[in-house]
């Protein structure tokens, strides 16, 4: 229990609770977010950080040990091991091999596992190796010890063995710097949101479809424009794991008006579908069906700009609102800008009067 008793005193205000079942809960604070590690001694030292839920989403981040072998000298007769300054050089040749291209990041096929393992943790992580002195046959080394950390089933996992609370220190903010990987999305959210006139509604990232309550919202008189993602396309199966940005604004005054529009290389399944009896529309870069085409034709010409900065891969009516599609996680104000701003003005058949697109 050495270890469980020392290492909260690493984190201020961060306090423990003893599981029913064994182990210990350490309740942490790590970059602004408040977050639970279960803690197992036991001949390996097991810790489990909770971290956002994404059914699918499994990684495996992992580094290969190396060493640098001490020199020994003999003096006086006797073999005398390595000086301060060939210990001090050895660790020097170890740190400066650790660099990014050292860690392996194995994950299943799944767009929110590639953007997953940011900078901050990959420097965490990288940080975290542990460097031991051990004697081997060809004499003592310098070892840079080899490690795992799995991400999946809503945690971030790895074992230890050994119990030096520098090194567990360090292996504990590289699991909670990868576990907080939604709060800095987040973060990156707000900063674009906030630039553009908007707000987000919770300090971490996650996903619509899932349940999740965070969102980007912007107030564009006389129309709010809330963005979000989501897991799945409506044009999915029920096994697709996937990453969708998605606008929506409801339209103020639907007069009956149905259409869409779509880049021309979207996939069928991903194309909207507002409904039957409607006709192509002719003149556009996108592909696009309305009930009149001519009204839509007048309605997009004064925000011809704003659609080609927005670059979405669809744009339709969907029952009383509008959505906009990207693939992917689109956080860009160069691209978010404009597909506010088209959506104000599309569902409000005004021109909004905040935001810097006017």
């Amino acid at each position: 229990m050495e270890i469980t008793r020392a290492l909260p005193a690493r984190f201020p205000g961060a306090r423990t609770r003893v599981n029913a079942y064994g182990g210990v809960t350490l309740v942490f604070e790590h970059g602004g977010a408040w977050l639970e590690a279960r803690i197992r001694e036991g001949i390996d030292l097991e810790v489990f950080v909770r971290t956002l839920d994404v059914p699918g989403l499994e990684l495996t981040i992992e580094c290969d040990g190396r060493h640098e072998r001490l020199p020994s000298h003999v003096r006086g007769g006797s073999i005398v091991g390595a000086d301060d300054h060939e210990i001090a050089r050895a660790l020097d040749l170890l740190g400066a091999s650790r660099c990014v291209n050292d860690l392996r990041v194995r994950r299943s096929d799944d767009p929110i596992a590639d953007l997953w393992i940011d900078v901050p943790a990959e420097r965490a992580l990288l940080d975290a190796v542990w460097v031991t002195r051990t004697q081997r046959a060809v004499g003592e080394v310098v070892q840079l010890e080899s490690f795992r950390y799995q991400v999946g089933d809503g945690q971030v996992m790895f074992s230890r063995r050994g119990y030096d609370l520098d090194q567990v220190h360090r292996a504990f903010l590289a699991a909670a710097t990868v576990a907080t990987r939604p709060h800095r999305i987040a973060t990156a959210w707000l900063d674009a949101a906030r630039g553009l006139g908007g707000t987000t509604t919770t300090e971490r990232w996650d996903l619509a479809d899932r349940g999740g309550e965070f969102a980007v919202t912007f107030d564009r008189n006389p129309a709010e424009v809330r963005v979000d993602c989501v897991r799945r396309h409506p044009g999915d199966d029920d096994e697709h794991r996937g990453l969708y940005t998605r606008a929506r604004a409801r339209r103020l005054a639907a007069h009956g008006d149905r259409w869409a529009l779509w880049q021309r290389d979207l996939p069928r399944a991903h194309r909207p579908n507002p409904g039957r009896g409607l006709h192509p529309v002719a003149h556009l870069t996108l592909d696009a069906l309305a009930a009149d085409p001519a009204r839509l034709l007048a309605r997009l010409r004064p925000h011809e700009a704003l659609l080609a900065a927005a670059a979405p891969s669809s744009i339709a009516t969907v029952d009383d609102a509008i959505e906009l599609w990207w693939p992917g996680l689109v956080d860009d104000p160069a691209r978010l800008g404009p597909a506010v701003e088209l959506l104000s003005k599309l569902a409000g058949e005004v021109d909004a009067s905040a935001g810097p697109y006017r």
